[in-house]
C-alpha cells in the first residue's frame, strides 16, 4: 500500500486550519489518502490534544521561527497556511509571518501551498476605505507568494456568519424591548457572502482534489450571498417565536462608533471594523460587481449599465471577468462575423460538468460531440416533418388544450405545460402524455423543478457554490430519467414495436458515431427540454400579455372571428391572420425565455473596438432583455402590441437570417452558430395554441375578493430558473359562449376517438416520418 500524501496545517488549534485537520482526518474520500500533520506552537493545548487522539501528527513551529516551518513543512504535498491578524492587530506583524511561512513553503518543495488570503481594500475602493488592515495584510502576503513562483491557490473565506449569531454578535436583542435586531453601518440590500468558518475544509479538500484546474487561482469561500434583510427574514421563519418582532436597523457612522467605543474598542480598531462592514455595500466583499446585481430582477440592472456604458462593457463577477454585449450590431459583428471563435461556451463546473455530467447540449463547447448534436437536430427538424407528422402532433395537443382548459380552467398552467410537453415527447420518444398524472410527466418536471434550484449559477461562480452533491444527485436522477426513455426506444426497435421519433433515429446513427448511451440520451433529453419548457414560458406570457392588455385579444379575436367564423383556426389560415401572426412575434419579444442569454466564450484573445476579450472571459450575450425593451427599437416596448409588426411577413427563420440586423424581429432564438435550430417548429406551436386560445376563450382578470377590485399581473414578477417565465397569476379564463364551448367538447371527443387508441396513444403514426440515418 503506497504511503499517504502529506498536508500540513497550520493553525490547526485555530478555527480555519481545525477544520481543514478535522475533514482530512474524518473525511472518507481523504483519510485513506492523507496524514494530516497539525502545526501549533504549544502542543499541550486540549485542542492538539485531540487532534493527536484523532490520528494527526502534532508538531510545534512558530511563525516567527523560519527554521521551524521548513522542518514542519518538510516531506509535505500541500500545505495550508493561515495568520491570526487579531492576534496583536498589527498588520506589518502579520505580513511578516505570512511571508515567513510563503518562504518555507518554498524551500521545503510544496507542491501545492494553500494561502488563505483577503482582498487589498485599499485598491479595490481606490483609497476610500484604506484602514481595512486585515484584509489588506493578507493580500500583500498574496502578492509576495505570487512573486515567489510557488505552485499556490488563494482561499478567501467569505465573511463569518459567527459574527452574526454569536452572543454580542450583530443580531442579537437590543433594548429597551429586547428585539432581535440586525444591526450594520450598511444598508439592508448589502449582500453578504456567507461563511462557516466549520465549512474551511470542504473548501480546501476541493481545492486539494481540483489542483491543476485551481493553481494560481483564487477561491472564493462561501456558500450562499444573503442581504442583510434576507439575514432577519430567515431568522423569523427559523425562529417564530423570537422573530416575531426582529427587524433590520441600519446605524449611522456615529451610532456604530459610539457603540462600540463603549465596548471598550479602540478608534483604531473601531475604524477599520466599520470600513470592512461598508465594503458590503460600497464595493462588495469580493469586489467586483456582484453585489450590484440584485437576486431579483437583475436584468434591469443590466437595462442600466448598457445605457450607461454603451453596447459592450464587462463586470467582475467573483473573480471572472464577464464580457457584456448589449446591442444587435455588436452582436452580430462577435457571434456572427466572428462566430469562428465566439460560439464556445465557459468552463461552468457544477452547471455542466457535475449537474449535467457534461453532457448537456446548451452548455457545451464547440467540438465534435456538438456538431454531432446539432447535425442531429437538422435531421430530427426537417421542414417536411415539421410541417406533416409534427403539425399533426401539434394539431392534437391544441385541442386537447382546449378540452382541458374547458373543464378546468384554473389549472391553465398545466395544461400549457401538457399541451408543449406532449407533442415534445412524441417528437423525441413517440409517446403522448396524456394528462398530467403521467408518470414520466411528473418525473420530467420533478427534474426540472430541481434544476431551478440552481438559477444562482448564471450569477455566481462556481467556486461560490459547495453543492456538488446535491448537484451529483440531480444529475443522476435526470440521467436515469432521459437514459431510461432512451434505452425504451432501443428496445422497441430490437422488437420492432418503435414509433418513429428523434430517440429512434439517434440509436442508429449511435451505431456509426461510435457515441455513448449517456450521450444519445441527453441529446434527446435536451431536445425535450428545448420543445417543451421553452415554448411553455412562452404561452404563460402570451396568457398573461391577454390578461394584462384585453384589448389586444378583443383585436385579435376579430381577426379570427373574421376569417374562421365558428370553426377552429388551422395552420392554412396563417397567410389570412397578420395580427396573430404578430401576436406569435410579439410574445417572443415581450416574454423571452433566457432573458439575460446563455454566455459564449471566445476561443482566442480578441479585439472589438470598446472591449479586449480574454480566452479565458466567458462573453454574455445579455441582449434579449434588454434590446427586446430598447425604446429606440421597439416604441413603447414594456406594451404587448402585435400591430407593430403588421408589415413584417419574416418567419423566425428568414428574419434571423437577414443580415439587416435592424430588420430582426427578435432576439429569442439567440444568434450565431449556436441559434436555436427549431425555429419553424417554434412559430408553428405558436400560432396553431395562440389563434385557437383566442377562438376559443376570453381571459378576463380576477377579482379581489376583499376588495372587488380586477387583479392585474405584474408583468416584471418572473420566476428566474433555468428558464425565465411568469410567476404564478389568477386569471378568470372563460369559453367565448356556449356554442364554443359545445364545439370544443365535441371536437375533442370525436378527435380522440377517430386517433387515438385505449391508452390515449395514437392508433396510426401520422401521415410523415422521421428520416432514417
Amino acid at each position: 500500500m503506497p504511503p499517504k500524501r502529506i498536508i500540513t496545517v497550520f493553525g490547526a488549534t485555530g478555527l480555519q486550519g481545525g477544520a481543514v485537520a478535522s475533514t482530512f482526518l474524518t473525511d472518507v474520500m481523504l483519510k485513506g489518502d492523507w496524514a494530516v500533520r497539525a502545526v501549533t506552537r504549544d502542543a499541550s493545548k486540549e485542542a492538539a490534544t485531540k487532534l493527536a487522539e484523532q490520528g494527526a501528527e502534532v508538531v510545534v513551529a512558530d511563525y516567527d521561527d523560519k527554521v521551524s516551518l521548513v522542518n514542519a513543512m518538510r516531506g509535505s504535498d500541500v500545505a495550508f497556511g493561515v495568520t491570526n491578524y487579531y492576534e496583536r492587530a498589527d498588520a506589518n506583524y502579520e505580513i511578516q509571518q505570512g511571508k515567513n511561512l510563503a518562504d518555507a513553503a518554498k524551500d521545503a518543495g510544496i507542491k501545492q501551498y494553500i494561502w488563505s488570503s483577503l482582498l487589498n481594500i485599499t485598491e479595490l475602493s481606490k483609497g476610500k476605505l484604506p484602514n481595512v488592515y486585515h484584509f489588506d495584510s493578507k493580500a500583500e502576503v498574496e502578492e509576495y507568494v505570487r512573486s515567489l513562483g510557488i505552485p499556490a491557490t488563494f482561499f478567501l473565506p467569505g465573511f463569518y456568519m459567527s459574527n452574526i449569531g454569536r452572543v454580542g454578535g450583530l443580531l442579537q436583542p437590543l433594548p429597551p424591548d429586547n428585539n432581535w435586531t440586525f444591526t450594520l453601518p450598511a444598508a439592508a440590500s448589502a449582500q453578504i457572502p456567507m461563511f462557516h468558518v466549520g465549512d474551511t475544509g470542504k473548501f480546501i479538500k476541493a481545492i486539494v482534489l481540483n489542483r491543476d484546474r485551481v493553481l494560481g487561482k483564487r477561491v472564493l469561500g462561501a456558500t450562499t450571498y444573503m442581504t442583510a434583510q434576507e439575514v432577519v427574514d430567515s431568522f423569523r421563519t427559523l425562529f417564530p417565536k423570537a422573530g416575531s418582532t426582529a427587524y433590520f436597523f441600519q446605524l449611522s457612522e456615529d451610532m456604530f462608533r459610539e457603540t462600540l467605543k463603549s465596548q471598550g474598542l479602540s478608534d483604531y480598531l473601531v475604524t477599520e471594523l466599520y470600513e470592512n462592514l461598508r465594503l458590503l455595500e460600497e464595493f462588495g466583499y469580493y469586489g467586483g460587481n456582484l453585489h450590484q446585481v440584485p437576486k431579483e430582477k437583475g436584468y434591469k440592472r443590466f437595462q442600466q449599465w448598457a445605457a450607461e456604458y454603451g453596447p459592450i462593457y464587462s463586470l467582475v463577477l467573483g473573480g471572472t471577468v464577464v464580457v457584456v454585449i448589449s446591442s444587435e450590431y455588436a452582436m452580430r459583428d462577435l457571434l456572427e462575423k466572428r462566430g469562428a471563435i465566439y460560439s464556445s461556451r465557459p468552463d461552468q463546473y457544477l452547471s455542466h460538468d457535475i449537474l449535467s455530467g457534461g453532457l448537456r447540449v446548451v452548455f457545451m463547447k464547440y467540438n465534435k460531440t456538438l456538431r454531432l448534436a446539432r447535425k442531429v437536430a437538422r435531421m430530427v427538424l426537417d421542414d417536411d416533418i415539421v410541417r406533416t407528422t409534427y403539425l399533426a402532433y401539434q394539431d392534437l395537443e391544441s385541442r386537447d388544450m382546449l378540452h382541458g382548459l374547458l373543464e378546468k380552467p384554473d389549472e391553465f398552467i398545466n395544461h400549457l405545460k401538457k399541451f408543449t410537453t406532449s407533442f415534445t415527447t412524441q417528437i423525441v420518444f413517440g409517446y403522448r402524455t396524456p394528462n398530467e398524472d403521467d408518470p414520466f410527466m411528473k418525473k420530467l418536471f420533478y427534474t426540472a423543478n430541481l434544476l431551478n434550484i440552481f438559477p444562482v449559477l448564471r450569477r455566481l461562480p462556481d467556486s461560490l457554490l459547495p453543492v456538488r452533491r446535491l448537484a451529483k444527485e440531480l444529475h443522476k436522477s435526470e440521467r436515469n430519467l432521459f437514459l431510461g426513455m432512451y434505452m425504451d426506444v432501443k428496445r422497441k426497435l430490437n422488437e420492432g414495436t418503435a414509433k418513429p421519433c428523434a430517440a429512434a433515429m439517434l440509436a442508429e446513427l449511435q451505431e456509426t458515431e461510435g457515441v455513448s448511451d449517456d450521450t444519445m440520451a441527453y441529446f434527446s433529453g435536451s431536445l425535450l427540454q428545448a420543445g417543451s419548457e421553452t415554448t411553455m414560458a412562452t404561452l404563460l406570457g402570451f396568457v398573461q400579455a391577454m390578461v394584462i392588455f384585453p384589448e389586444v385579444a378583443k383585436a385579435a379575436q376579430a381577426e379570427i372571428d373574421g376569417i374562421c367564423g365558428n370553426r377552429l383556426p388551422s395552420l392554412d389560415d396563417r397567410k389570412d391572420l397578420p395580427y396573430i401572426r404578430g401576436c406569435v412575434k410579439e410574445s417572443l419579444r415581450w416574454m423571452p425565455t433566457t432573458i439575460l442569454g446563455v454566455p459564449h466564450s471566445v476561443d482566442k484573445e480578441d479585439w472589438s473596438e470598446e472591449e479586449k476579450t480574454r480566452k479565458e472571459n466567458p462573453v454574455s450575450n445579455a441582449v434579449t432583455r434588454t434590446i427586446h425593451k430598447d425604446p429606440k427599437r421597439y416604441r413603447d416596448p414594456y406594451n404587448f402590441d402585435p400591430s407593430r409588426w403588421a408589415n413584417d411577413d419574416q418567419s423566425s427563420y428568414e428574419s434571423a437570417r437577414n443580415e439587416d440586423v435592424t430588420k430582426r424581429d427578435h432576439y429569442a432564438f439567440g444568434m450565431g452558430r449556436r441559434m436555436c435550430l427549431a425555429m419553424n417548429l417554434v412559430d408553428q406551436s405558436l400560432f396553431l395554441a395562440i389563434s385557437r386560445l383566442l377562438w376559443a376563450f376570453d381571459f378576463k382578470r380576477a377579482i379581489d375578493v376583499t376588495t372587488q377590485q380586477e387583479i392585474v399581473p405584474d408583468m416584471d414578477d418572473l420566476f428566474d430558473g433555468l428558464f425565465t417565465m411568469p410567476n404564478p397569476f389568477r386569471a378568470n379564463i372563460v369559453p367565448r359562449g356556449q356554442a364554443r364551448a359545445q364545439s370544443i367538447q365535441e371536437d375533442w371527443h370525436k378527435t380522440s376517438a377517430e386517433l387515438l387508441d385505449g391508452d390515449m396513444q395514437w392508433k396510426d403514426v401520422p401521415v410523415g416520418s422521421l428520416p432514417t440515418v
